[in-house]
C-alpha cells in the first residue's frame, strides 16, 4: 500500500494511505543503508490493523535537511510588510536555499493592512519571483493564496512574528494554532514541536518549516552562485571575461544590468556578500559532520559548535550521556538550547541515557532536530 508520511515522532511515522492513518516503523534495512524516512516521503507500507511497516521509500524529487522533509513543491517565504521590518538579505538567503534544494520559491508579503510594500514587490518582480500581498488580520488576498496552494505540497518559512502561523491557521481552518506577539521585540511566541503535513480541503498539503529561515548557504561553489539568482541566469558568456565573478571585472554584463535598473541594488549586494563568504571557505576545510559530547565542559561544547559552523559543517551530532558525565539530565537541555544560539546546523541528538523516551519532547523543544536512541544500549 502506497502512502505519504504525515508526521514522525519518536521513531514512529504516521502514514496516510487510502484515507486512513497508519502508525508505522521503518524496516531495519533503512538504518543499515543509512536512510532516514522524512516527512513528505512517498512510501510503500505493509499493514496489520492500524499499524504497519515502511518497506520502501520512493525516490525524492526534493529534500531539506532542516527541517527533514521531502517532496516539497513550493517554499512560501513569508515576510512582514512591517513589525518586524523585512530583512532583504535574509529573504535572499531563503530564496537561494529553496533553489538549491530544487524547490520553487514564492514570496508572500503579509501585514499589508499596516503598510504597503511596493518597493519589495518591485525588487523581486525584477527577479521574476511570484509574489502575493496579503493581510492575515483582515484575510485580504488569502483566497488567491489558497488557490495557488491547490494540489501542491507547500512549505511555509519565515522569521517569527511575520504572521506565518496566522496564515497557516487560516489555510488549515484552525488546525495550526496561532501564538501571540511580543510587543517588545515584535516576534511571535508560536513554537512548533514537530514538523507535520496538513492536508487541504481543496487538495494539496502545507507544513511549517522551523529552522529553514536561519540556514546558511552551503554546498555550492562561489562561482556557481549566479545560477541561483534568476535575474543573472542569462549572463553566461555575455561578460568580457570567462568565469567573471560579476564583482571586480570590467565590461560585466550583470553590472550593466544593475546600472540599467534591471537588477535591484539590494539583490546585487546580497550576491556580493554571499559570494565573498563562500569564497573565503577553503575546500579542504569543509566538513560534513561535527560530533559533540555533552559533558560538563560547556565552553568546549560551544567552541566545537562555532568551529563546525565556520568550516561549513551542516550536521551536528550530539551524544547525550548520563551517569557521572553530567550532574543530572536537566543539564543537557539548556546546553542544547544555548548551543542553538551559536549555530544553525542540523542537531542530531543521540540519547545514551536511562529511559530516553521520557525526554524526547524536552530535547525537541530545546532545539534538537532529531532525537534517537537504542533500547539495546539503554536500560
Amino acid at each position: 500500500m502506497v502512502g505519504t508520511i504525515m508526521k514522525g515522532i519518536g521513531g514512529f511515522y504516521y502514514v496516510k494511505a487510502s484515507d486512513s492513518i497508519y502508525e508505522c516503523k521503518a524496516r531495519g534495512i533503512f538504518r543499515k543503508e543509512k536512510i532516514t524516512p522524512m516527512i513528505g516521503d512517498k512510501v510503500n507500507i505493509e499493514t496489520d490493523g492500524e499499524k504497519g511497516s515502511i518497506i520502501e521509500i520512493m525516490p525524492r524529487k526534493s529534500s531539506l535537511i532542516r527541517p527533514p522533509v521531502a517532496n516539497v513543491d513550493t517554499m512560501m517565504l513569508v515576510v512582514a510588510a512591517a513589525s518586524p521590518e523585512p530583512n532583504l538579505f535574509l529573504i535572499d538567503k531563503m530564496l537561494i536555499n529553496a533553489e538549491i534544494n530544487n524547490i520553487t520559491p514564492v514570496i508572500c508579503i503579509n501585514k499589508t493592512d499596516i503598510k504597503k510594500r511596493e518597493d519589495i514587490e518591485e525588487i523581486y518582480s525584477k527577479a521574476k519571483y511570484k509574489i502575493f500581498s496579503v493581510s492575515a488580520e483582515r484575510q485580504d488576498g488569502t483566497d488567491l493564496l489558497m488557490g495557488y496552494l491547490k494540489d501542491k505540497t507547500t512549505a511555509f518559512a519565515g522569521l517569527s512574528g511575520v504572521g506565518k502561523s496566522s496564515l497557516l491557521s487560516i489555510i488549515t481552518n484552525g488546525e495550526l494554532e496561532t501564538g501571540s506577539i511580543s510587543e517588545k521585540i515584535s516576534r511571535g511566541k508560536h513554537t512548533t514541536r514537530h514538523v507535520e503535513l496538513f492536508e487541504l480541503e481543496s487538495g494539496g498539503f502545507v507544513l511549517d518549516t522551523p529552522g529553514f529561515s536561519s540556514l546558511e548557504i552551503e554546498n555550492i561553489k562561489a562561482d556557481d552562485l549566479w545560477q541561483y539568482f534568476p535575474e543573472m541566469a542569462d549572463s553566461q558568456n555575455k561578460c568580457r571575461f570567462r568565469g567573471c565573478s560579476h564583482i571586480n571585472e570590467p565590461d560585466c554584463y550583470i553590472k550593466e544590468k544593475l546600472e540599467n535598473g534591471e537588477m535591484a541594488q539590494s539583490r546585487y549586494d546580497s550576491y556580493t556578500q554571499i559570494y565573498n563568504k563562500l569564497k573565503s571557505v577553503k575546500e579542504w576545510k569543509k566538513n560534513d559532520i561535527i560530533t559533540v559530547y555533552i559533558v560538563g565542559r560547556f565552553r568546549y561544547t560551544c567552541r566545537a559548535g562555532k568551529k563546525g559552523q565556520r568550516t561549513g559543517a551542516q550536521w551536528l551530532h550530539i551524544d547525550v550521556m548520563d551517569g557521572h558525565f553530567v550532574p543530572n539530565m536537566t543539564f543537557a537541555m539548556p546546553v542544547i538550547k544555548s548551543l542553538r544560539k551559536y549555530t544553525d546546523m542540523f542537531f542530531d541528538v543521540h540519547l545514551m541515557i536511562d529511559k530516553p523516551e521520557r525526554y524526547i519532547d524536552e530535547f525537541i523543544n530545546a532545539g534538537a532536530d532529531r532525537c534517537y536512541f537504542s533500547y539495546r544500549g539503554n536500560r
